[in-house]
């Protein structure tokens, strides 16, 4: 399966962020989706397939992502953790989980977005 053949999900509420992220994807041949709220996210995940997510941890309003991982631990979906704060959330899904944190490299998201789906 080739990038082009891959969907990523990406959360995050910064739109600026959200960009740099899905051009930098977008680059690399992938398809995306966008959302900035977890039920946002959530809609996406049970309508369409997916094959990696990138999760903002703490959305503006104070929400975090965590029933976004856990949906995609259920569906084994890989995903990637981004934070701007200190990420200590101990939860079994985030067990693995690679952890960007912000503000990351291109290099590093390309590294982690690549290493997720091997």
């Amino acid at each position: 399966m080739s990038a082009s053949d891959r969907k990523v999900l990406i959360v995050e509420d910064e739109a600026l962020i959200a960009m740099n992220i899905e051009m930098q994807l977008q680059d690399l041949g992938f398809e995306t989706r966008l959302a900035s709220s977890v039920d946002e996210a959530l809609r996406l995940l049970t309508s369409d397939s997916l094959d990696l997510a990138i999760l903002d941890y703490s959305l503006r309003d104070g929400e975090k992502t965590t029933p976004i991982a856990e949906a995609l631990h259920e569906r084994r979906v890989p995903f990637i953790v981004c934070s701007g704060s200190q990420f200590n959330d101990v939860a079994r899904v985030f067990e693995g989980v690679t952890v960007l944190s912000k503000p990351f490299t291109d290099d590093l998201l390309q590294s982690a977005v690549l290493g997720a789906l091997q």
